[in-house]
């Protein structure tokens, strides 16, 4: 089962529009905190799996950053 994990200050509307979409609201999860989404997204994803991340631009600067404290 496929997984959304949307983050951010308007992640509850990324969500809707999901739903709007036809994807289930339950396969969706609306973590607001940054850190936080990609810890989940990391967690959700098989060993031997891939993490797709569709980032914003000042939210792919903040993702860099994360990495980058994080020693990645």
């Amino acid at each position: 089962m496929e997984t959304i994990v949307v983050s951010g200050e308007r992640a509850a509307e990324l969500a809707l529009r999901f739903t709007y979409a036809g994807f289930p609201a339950e396969q969706l999860e609306v973590i607001p905190d940054l850190r936080e989404a990609l810890d989940r997204g990391l967690a959700l994803t098989p060993a031997a799996g891939e993490l797709g991340v569709l980032p914003t631009y000042t939210a792919m600067l903040d993702l860099r950053a994360i990495a980058v404290s994080r020693g990645l």
